[in-house]
């Protein structure tokens, strides 16, 4: 129960941008967040606090939310509390990108429900990808993260 609250809060903290006193978000430590779901998806958060997520590898299978959508700061310092140092039942990779690097290893994080909060919160926000028609679609077909309770 106070591991929920935790969780909870951080994705509070995590997706009210407009609320951040640092309006660029912008992280040194880090150029971009990587999440890997288990149903496909890529879904990545940049410091800008813009996220895109994509489904595959067509060009156009993809769609994101705008800049200032998420506080990235907030949300690498939760991700570096939530890794787990072994393979959990959840299935969520991330791997973050430091400046300057070129390559990263994902790990695996000890409990999802952070991002399955986030990406909630983006319902109504997502802007297909250029010369895609199929990101909703997928979507409804494939969802980032299913209810489970169905």
């Amino acid at each position: 129960m106070i591991a929920l609250f935790w969780v909870v809060l951080l994705s509070g903290i995590v997706a009210n941008a407009s609320a951040a006193s640092n309006s660029t978000g912008v992280s040194p430590q880090a150029a971009q967040i990587t999440v890997f779901t288990r149903h496909g998806w890529i879904v990545d958060f940049y410091p800008d606090g813009r996220v895109h997520a994509q489904w595959g590898s067509l060009p156009g299978d993809g769609a994101s939310v705008p800049e200032g959508t998420v506080r990235f700061d907030a949300l690498l310092a939760a991700i570096r509390r939530l890794r787990a140092e072994t393979k959990t039942g959840y299935g969520t990779q991330v791997a973050v990108l430091g400046v300057g690097e070129t390559s990263t290893t994902a790990f695996y994080v000890s409990n999802d429900t952070l991002f399955r909060y986030l990406i909630a919160s983006f319902s109504g926000k997502w802007k297909q990808d250029a010369g895609g028609t199929r990101f909703h679609e997928l979507l409804k077909t494939h969802p980032i993260y299913p209810d489970e309770n169905k």
